[in-house]
């Protein structure tokens, strides 16, 4: 499962998950009210390394998560 909080609302905030190779696994646009967690899960990941991009609006953030079983 993963987790976004935020302090303030992020409406139209694009969720996307990949894999190394660039294939998307997961890709949502979602608002998340502020001070409220937003969580999803992702069914039948892998074990693996992922990249995780937030985009909204002019903002970009990205990162990086393993997935050990």
């Amino acid at each position: 499962m993963t987790i976004i909080y935020s302090d303030i609302v992020l409406d139209n905030l694009h969720i996307i998950i990949k894999d190394t190779r660039g294939t998307i696994l997961y890709s949502s646009t979602v608002t998340i009210p502020n001070t409220q967690c937003y969580s999803f899960t992702i069914d039948n990941m892998k074990e693996g390394d992922f990249i995780i991009e937030l985009k909204h609006e002019k903002k970009y953030l990205y990162g990086y998560f393993t997935i050990h079983q």
